[in-house]
């Protein structure tokens, strides 16, 4: 008998060895299959991470980057969405998506993510950018659905979130989300991975837009040295220059050089004797197209066309003495139409020319590649501004030489003469060299000093009666 309850008591003690074994090796399988899986998570993480990498060291754009990154991320890391997201300094704090893949439906249009400290309610996503720090929500949809991001998480079928911050100088700026379906997705070596793969993404944003400043800087520079180059030649055609069209021609070159217009004119705004503005061309393109237009640009292209309708795109800047941007001329309501046969008008730019407040001159130019804008109008300012003091120097400088002229008429003509009959005989001088109707010579009537008492007088081509008349209410 006492045999018997010890074979028994054997039994049982054997038999709950190999339970234990059997549960042992239960567990071990467990363990080894979920190494695995954390090993395939893992390797597959590498594998984005590489591939992420050989992109960033080949991109030439910020958003075409983000994109391949997300999509790689997707596709290779094996996650269910990706997105990426930069923080605006706006009233609510608000981050605005820049690139996204996988399986989204609406989900970043539904939920205004901000990284605002409104506790639940920023998520993963803005305590990250808040705090600088990687967030994660291991069970999304297990969780309470109190907050939009999260009910809209649910809808979609994520289940883990890892939110990793894009950090430069110290501060976030972004933040690359990803969602899994599957709960508590993330081993802390694939954490490790993807950390590393927001710092790189990091680094090569910033590198990216760096690159972009420099190439801005660059450009901005190169554009400044085309502007003075050619402001350099202008002045000196200016110096050079014998006549207005020459003068006038380097001016329209250069002013398509630097916009990369295909044609346009350049002239000065003079006034008629009801003092009504109009344009005389001085320089403008050879765009003619037949043999009429051929022979009008031979005859005008160096002694100028005057142009008395404003009822056009020129017209119009002329008129309120301010630019006129016209991008789609065709639909316009300022423009004036074009002749028969006329070179295409795809894009028009009206620039006034001022000298000391004054509107002197005016320029157009046609068809730049690009559009027309107030960036390129601020850029051309100097070189507008040296046009106008140019066409005011040329002005001065005609002037002064009919004032020589007129002088050494003046002189010629009274030299011979003496007594009373300088007199008659200057102010005959004087009315003709000048090309005016009237003109006399008088003197202060002594000793009230209230009027005046011509000497002679000189009106339409003929000498006339001397007379006294008071000066209260006259220029004089």
């Amino acid at each position: 008998m006492k045999e018997k309850d010890k074979s028994k008591k054997q039994m049982e003690m054997e038999l709950r060895m190999l339970r234990r074994q059997v549960a042992e090796m239960k567990a071990l399988k467990t363990d080894y299959l979920r190494t695995g899986e954390v090993l395939f998570r893992v390797n597959r993480a590498h594998k984005a991470i590489s591939s992420c990498n050989r992109a960033l060291l080949y991109a030439k754009k910020e958003s075409d980057l983000l994109r391949d990154i997300c999509q790689i991320i997707v596709e290779i890391g094996g996650y269910g969405f990706v997105w990426v997201g930069f923080i605006e300094h706006d009233g609510k704090k608000s981050i605005r998506p820049m690139a996204q893949a996988g399986y989204e439906d609406g989900f970043l249009s539904k939920v205004n993510h901000s990284w605002a400290d409104n506790g639940a309610a920023s998520g993963p996503t803005g305590e990250a950018i808040r705090t600088g720090r990687t967030c994660m929500e291991k069970n999304i949809q297990e969780e309470a659905a109190d907050a939009p991001w999260r009910i809209e998480a649910a809808k979609r079928g994520y289940n883990s979130l890892i939110a990793i911050p894009f950090i430069a100088d110290g501060e976030a700026f972004g933040v690359l989300n990803i969602y899994a379906l599957e709960k508590d997705a993330f081993d802390m070596e694939e954490v490790k991975l993807l950390i590393n793969l927001a710092e790189n993404l990091s680094y090569g944003i910033m590198t990216l837009r760096a690159r972009d400043e420099q190439r801005r800087v660059e450009g901005r520079e190169h554009a400044l040295n085309k502007l003075l180059t050619c402001l350099h030649r202008v002045q000196t055609k200016f110096i050079k220059a014998a006549n207005p069209h020459v003068l006038y021609e380097g001016l329209l070159e250069g002013l398509l050089s630097l916009t990369q217009s295909e044609y346009g004119f350049i002239g000065e705004v003079l006034y008629n004797d009801q003092g009504k503005p109009y344009l005389k061309i001085h320089a403008f393109t050879n765009s003619s197209w037949n043999k009429e237009t051929r022979k009008i640009y031979k005859e005008y292209a160096s002694k100028g066309m005057n142009f008395y309708n404003l009822k056009t795109l020129f017209g119009a800047a002329m008129s309120t003495g301010k630019p006129v941007i016209a991008n789609n001329p065709s639909t316009d309501p300022r423009r004036g139409g074009l002749p028969e046969g006329h070179p295409p008008l795809n894009k028009f730019l009206g620039l006034p020319i001022y000298a000391a407040g004054d509107l002197v001159g005016l320029a157009g130019i046609a068809n730049r590649p690009a559009e027309y804008d107030e960036k390129l109008i601020r850029y051309l300012d100097p070189f507008l501004d040296t046009c106008g003091n140019i066409v005011a120097a040329y002005r001065n400088e005609q002037l002064r030489k009919r004032i020589d002229k007129t002088m050494q008429s003046i002189v010629k003509g009274t030299s011979k003469v003496t007594g009373e009959d300088f007199i008659s005989n200057l102010v005959q001088q004087l009315a003709t060299a000048l090309g005016f109707r009237y003109a006399f010579v008088g003197e202060l009537v002594l000793p009230e000093r209230n009027s005046i008492k011509t000497l002679a007088v000189w009106a339409d081509g003929k000498y006339v009666d001397n007379l006294t008349y008071a000066l209260a209410g006259t220029p004089c």
